[in-house]
């Protein structure tokens, strides 16, 4: 079928038609940023902190981020005369417009190069229509991707393809190098680049292959395809993209402290006071619970007095762990000190040993641990003496009555390690509990008692001001630590913690399984909900399986699949016809694909109010999937109409009357986050 009869187009002007339709479509949208952003502080508040933010470890390779902060940084040089005259806000609207002009830039040569690849395997009219259809669903995107590695990593995907698509024709190795940087330049920018050149090499390798047994063909030949393939395809991209590391290792200390998040092999004895001992170790001032190990119950105290003997507050076993079970050691270095804070030594004085003085005071009723030479009250062979609680910490009433002795077989004082006695200072009789005719647990010191009474063992160990000064150190020490590292240990461990990403589920029960998987293991209801505070879309099937895609992951598939996945079956499909004979069946693929898609992101469109253009997904994925079929079966001029209405419909959804959708909400959905 012919469009317009039969008057044909050139593709120089079918060309000089997609580029004025680029230009003039891009060029709207860099010179109106302030009618994009109703509430400018959102955009200030972002630019501010976006040099800084760009350095954090965000499991992504760091090109695109040491892009971004390059030229927010060269537009805040350019523009920081302005902002000390008193306009401090001229820097960020024009790092905005600097930002947004070079993703135009960059999707507006993604469009043509993408025109280019199709003109080899396409007539024109239809290279036209799928690269108008190209344009269309970048110029959406560029709204809410310009502060993301996203315009670069499709930029350097699409010359990857370019490239490639010149080499499959030309047979110069030059574009083989080519093909090889910007597969570096992309895997640098976002992981998923490495899935086209991971394509592109194993079509080399079975060309490669197949000229081996080839008796035409000579060795030496195949000896250099081999030898270029491995130094411009491997060495050159892994080349590029240890390069950018070293980069971003070097420009790290300058835009941000993020230096103290590693490192990931760091180890500190308990000399240096590690966060992981904290709670392991028993130290000055922890709060603690301690269980009698013959009777199985917690040393525990209340408002309730003696009767007899001294009258002083009852201390007990009881079975279970409440408030009135807590209780705070501390330390004594030198008991003629009384109760004042002692002045020790460092850090390392904290720790409780074994052989150590200590005080040990009541939580909920600010009483001492205390003993004295008074039998109990069902102490009939006088060899049981009263462990109550007396005196006050607040008000420093203390006596040396309070003074015990830890007894315990480590070195260091251990939560749920250490089996520990206390042996009181001045009676030299060690605490214990014992069960009484009437099922209750009393708690005394006795010098004669069965030993089990006497051991303890401590379940709980709490400091929360050790705790936060173990971290500062800490916090330190991996900072020194990190200085001290070399490029290649930090180059192993950001790629470690790049290629090993977890989701983390309070449910562990719960199994994650991959997107392509998920239309293969529905069963029973599924339930749909926008996880608003981690910005992730979750899909729940009877809390056995779960889907989780964040939210910026989901727009780059969208982005990704529309504008790069459909020219690139078009593509190898016609290599497998010219050269085996043997095409994909690229209509039933395409169905397939999109179908699988539409059946897992569908119900979100329809059910929820803050997935915002719904109409325009859905009408851009029914039209994509029409357009698969047209090129082959329908005809030229039914897939014109296709991409008409489609455009339509994108206009009607776009709103240019208004804006596309407010800036206060474009920072809730977090689509302008950070790469």
């Amino acid at each position: 079928m012919k469009l317009f009869g039969t008057k044909k187009i050139s593709e120089r002007k079918l060309f000089r038609i997609l580029v004025w339709l680029s230009i003039t479509t891009r060029f709207f949208f860099i010179t109106f940023p302030f009618s994009l952003i109703q509430e400018e502080a959102y955009f200030i508040k972002l630019a501010r902190g976006l040099i800084e933010r760009q350095f954090k470890y965000d499991l992504q390779p760091p090109l695109g981020k040491l892009i971004i902060s390059f030229l927010l940084f060269w537009g805040k040089s350019n523009f920081s005369v302005l902002s000390e005259i008193g306009m401090p806000t001229v820097f960020h609207k024009a790092s905005y417009v600097l930002l947004r002009g070079v993703s135009v830039i960059l999707s507006i040569f993604v469009i043509l190069m993408t025109y280019k690849i199709l003109l080899r395997i396409l007539e024109p009219w239809k290279a036209f229509l799928v690269s108008l259809l190209v344009l269309f669903e970048n110029l959406y995107q560029m709204h809410f991707k310009f502060i993301t590695a996203d315009p670069y990593s499709l930029f350097f995907m699409v010359c990857s393809f370019y490239f490639f698509s010149e080499f499959y024709y030309e047979r110069k190795y030059v574009y083989l190098f080519l093909v090889g940087i910007f597969c570096g330049l992309n895997i640098s920018s976002k992981l998923i680049g490495i899935s086209f050149w991971l394509g592109v090499s194993i079509y080399i390798l079975v060309e490669i292959f197949t000229a081996f047994y080839n008796p035409d063909i000579k060795f030496r030949s195949i000896f250099v395809y081999f030898m270029n393939f491995v130094f411009g395809m491997i060495v050159v991209p892994f080349l590029i993209y240890i390069a950018s590391f070293y980069i971003y290792f070097l420009f790290q200390t300058e835009f941000t402290n993020e230096a103290r998040n590693l490192s990931l092999h760091f180890q500190s004895d308990l000399k240096n006071f590690p966060i992981e001992q904290v709670d392991k170790y028993v130290m000055d001032h922890s709060i603690l619970t301690l269980i009698n190990t013959e009777n199985k119950v917690y040393l525990n105290s209340s408002d309730e007095y003696l009767t007899t003997g001294s009258k002083q507050q009852i201390v007990s076993g009881d079975q279970n762990k409440d408030e009135y079970a807590l209780w705070r050691i501390m330390k004594v270095h030198n008991i003629e000190e009384s109760n004042q804070e002692p002045n020790n030594e460092g850090i390392d004085s904290k720790f409780i040993k074994n052989g150590d003085s200590v005080k040990i005071i009541h939580l909920m009723t600010d009483k001492y641990l205390h003993s004295h030479e008074i039998n109990t009250e069902n102490s009939k062979d006088k060899k049981f003496f009263e462990a109550t609680a007396y005196g006050s910490g607040s008000k420093n009433m203390t006596d040396e009555n309070d003074y015990w002795v830890v007894e315990c077989d480590t070195e260091f004082l251990q939560c749920r390690t250490s089996l520990l006695q206390l042996k009181h200072h001045m009676t030299h009789s060690y605490l214990g509990i014992r069960k009484l005719e009437n099922n209750t647990y009393e708690a005394h010191t006795s010098r004669d008692g069965r030993k089990g009474m006497r051991n303890f063992y401590i379940e709980d160990n709490r400091n929360e001001e050790i705790h936060k000064i173990s971290k500062d150190i800490k916090s330190k020490e991996k900072i020194e630590n990190y200085k001290n590292l070399t490029f290649f240990q930090k180059f192993i461990e950001l790629n470690s913690k790049i290629f090993k990403q977890t989701n983390n589920l309070d449910n562990k029960n719960i199994s994650i399984i991959s997107p392509w998987k998920w239309l293969f293991s529905i069963k029973g209801n599924i339930h749909y909900f926008l996880k608003t505070d981690h910005y992730s879309l979750d899909m729940t099937n009877n809390n056995k399986n779960v889907l989780i895609v964040p939210y910026n992951i989901l727009t780059h598939v969208f982005s990704s699949i529309i504008t790069i996945l459909f020219p690139l079956f078009l593509f190898f499909n016609h290599i497998s016809l010219q050269r085996y004979r043997k095409g994909i069946f690229i209509n039933f693929f395409i169905i397939f694909i999109y179908i699988s898609y539409l059946f897992n992101y569908l119900p979100f469109i329809f059910t929820s109010s803050q997935f915002y253009q719904t109409n325009y997904l859905f009408s851009l994925y029914f039209s994509l999937l029409l357009i698969g079929i047209s090129i082959s079966i329908f005809g030229e001029n039914l897939l014109l109409i296709f991409v008409i209405s489609n455009s339509f419909v994108f206009f009607n959804n776009l709103n240019v009357n208004g804006t596309i959708i407010s800036y206060e909400e474009c920072l809730r959905q977090e689509i302008c986050s950070a790469v």
